[in-house]
């Protein structure tokens, strides 16, 4: 059986509430003067992480720091009579102290500490719950025909996405100019955050206070793709896995290769469910992956079974463009007898799949057994798994 792995990918950001400030007035909001009818904490920032694949594994194992701002729009009483704007598209900037070592995020300011717009602090009303958070990382350096509002998100077509190949562990550049978050705070006293964008996932499991970090996990508007393939057949353990020059093309027409621009209605969706404004699609063949390997390179070693699977030179995967009816072979030689484009079709209960969907925000992993060396019989199951999120435990002080 072959796991068809579904992994979502994603980044965390967390904001941290700091403690009171003891203020005695009420404070405006990005737009308009909030009204206040709970105590006065501050909204604040600290790191955001994005999380890393390790080699043929399915599931997120570490956090690297994204040296990078982000767009953010806030609601107070959120789809509800009373709802109000608190950050309307501001940017959050990514600050270093290099003689600390230290980093901070900071979103108050005015145009002569180089925001677009002044941008004021914004407060917790505990008594105006739910609050929720839009977020687009990394801020544009032009955000005209951006938008960012509670029923409509907007990227213009500057915003660009492209497709991976791999050829013998070279990977293409792929691109992929914006990333996405939908977090919801819910009332005080709740014991978790929801992702909005991820099925209302509950994310920050612990006791929700005004100084108990809200996770904002980032999201891919792309998918991504990477193949393994292994043999049962090896009768030692010590013998190679006898299968070089492994090719995987898409065999589909209209398979979509980049893509500008972005749309999605938020007052029926979330922001991964809307469309590309613009895609450029490739008819006829196109090659994902060319591994011309012999047996003893790159460790196509004891691959006898699924997860010691031989990844292509690519374990981390290839940027693809969300789309559906993709159809895939591969080809490959067993010493010097050549197998060509078979077709890859996944069997799960009594329905076979020919072609397949490719959503955002997924890794899709095609483990591939070969069951008998001679006759090249491929066999190619499914299995879903979902992507596990990693917290980052860093804390910042925001009053330093």
């Amino acid at each position: 059986m072959y796991n068809f792995k579904k992994s979502k990918l994603g980044v965390m950001a967390t904001m941290v509430f700091a403690g009171a400030l003891g203020l005695s007035s009420c404070t405006s909001g990005s737009d308009a003067d909030e009204e206040y009818t709970g105590n006065l904490d501050p909204v604040g920032f600290s790191q955001v992480a994005i999380q890393s694949l390790k080699s043929n594994a399915t599931e997120a194992t570490s956090n690297s720091p994204l040296t990078q701002g982000f767009m953010v729009s806030l609601w107070k009483g959120f789809a509800t009579s009373s709802q109000q704007t608190l950050m309307d598209m501001y940017e959050v900037k990514y600050l270093t102290d290099n003689w600390t070592g230290s980093y901070s995020w900071s979103y108050v300011g005015t145009t002569a500490d180089g925001f677009s717009k002044e941008q004021r602090q914004t407060y917790w009303d505990t008594n105006k719950m739910p609050y929720r958070f839009y977020a687009l990382t990394p801020y544009p350096t032009d955000a005209t025909g951006f938008v960012l509002s509670d029923t409509q998100l907007t990227l213009p077509l500057s915003a660009q996405f492209t497709y991976q190949t791999s050829t013998n562990g070279n990977i293409s550049e792929g691109r992929e100019d914006y990333l996405p978050a939908q977090v919801e705070r819910q009332a005080s006293g709740k014991d978790y955050d929801v992702m909005i964008d991820n099925g209302t996932k509950q994310i920050n499991t612990g006791s929700t206070t005004l100084n108990r970090s809200v996770a904002l996990p980032f999201h891919h508007f792309t998918s991504k793709v990477r193949f393994g393939i292994y043999t049962e057949s090896i009768v030692s353990t010590e013998e190679a896995l006898p299968v070089t020059d492994i090719v995987i093309k898409v065999v589909s027409d209209n398979f979509a290769t980049s893509a500008m621009g972005y749309q999605a209605n938020l007052s029926t969706g979330d922001m991964l469910s809307g469309s590309f404004t613009q895609l450029t699609r490739q008819n006829g063949v196109v090659l994902l992956t060319t591994d011309s390997s012999n047996a003893n390179d790159n460790n196509i070693l004891q691959a006898n079974k699924d997860t010691k699977a031989y990844m292509m030179r690519c374990p981390e995967g290839l940027l693809q463009i969300p789309q559906s009816g993709v159809m895939l072979t591969i080809s490959f030689k067993v010493g010097s007898k050549e197998f060509t484009d078979i077709p890859l079709t996944v069997t799960e209960g009594d329905e076979t799949m020919t072609s397949f969907t490719w959503n955002p925000n997924t890794l899709y992993t095609y483990l591939i057994k070969v069951k008998d060396l001679v006759k090249a019989d491929i066999e190619c199951t499914a299995t879903i798994e979902d992507w596990d999120y990693i917290y980052s435990t860093i804390n910042t002080d925001l009053e330093k």
